[in-house]
């Protein structure tokens, strides 16, 4: 326990450090299940939710799908719709005021070949963000279920232990009794406790 306090104490430093701001374990706190989850699947679905680093992978997935369309746009004219009114004119004397409509394209088309080749680019880094989000979704599923397995059979030996040891109690008892009322001598009572 006082390993585990000092472990804790220097995280909490560390992380201070790191973002500038002092951290109080109380502030880190998120909504925790009290017990168990009554299934293996439950308890993956739990931890891949609030898990920090599959939600940043998640996030930079977003940002390399942003990536394409961007780097889609580069391919397409852009259209530019203007309106302008003119009020007088300085070479016609009491002219009237004059309204006219722009329509603009603009390409930026540059150099084909390379434009596609960002494009590729930016889709083989997207899907190596969905590789990397599944790995880890893997690894931590992994993890989660022997981490589930292995509580799940600590509660089990508890509840069995528990068992145990009212059995033992009672038997303890039951000597301690027999002892009392002269049917045991102190040895045979010591020697059964044993």
């Amino acid at each position: 326990r006082y390993s585990a306090d000092i472990q804790q104490q220097a995280a909490l430093a560390r992380l201070s450090q790191m973002i500038g701001e002092e951290v109080r374990n109380d502030s880190l706190m998120v909504d925790t299940p009290k017990s168990i989850p009554k299934t293996a699947g439950e308890a993956v679905t739990q931890a891949i939710g609030h898990h920090p680093s599959i939600k940043k992978l998640e996030f930079t997935a977003q940002a390399a799908l942003s990536e394409i369309d961007v780097q889609k746009s580069v391919q397409y004219p852009d259209v530019v719709a203007k309106v302008e009114q003119q009020y007088g004119n300085f070479q016609i004397k009491n002219a009237d005021s004059d309204v006219r409509f722009f329509v603009t394209l603009q390409s930026k088309f540059g150099a084909g070949l390379s434009s596609a080749s960002a494009i590729d680019n930016a889709r083989l880094k997207y899907q190596s963000r969905l590789s990397d989000i599944e790995a880890s979704k893997r690894t931590l599923t992994e993890q989660v279920l022997t981490d589930w397995t292995n509580a799940k059979q600590l509660t089990e030996r508890m509840a069995v232990l528990k068992k145990a040891l009212v059995s033992a109690e009672k038997i303890s008892e039951a000597w301690d009794r027999q002892f009392i009322s002269g049917k045991m001598s102190w040895l045979e009572v010591m020697n059964a406790a044993r």
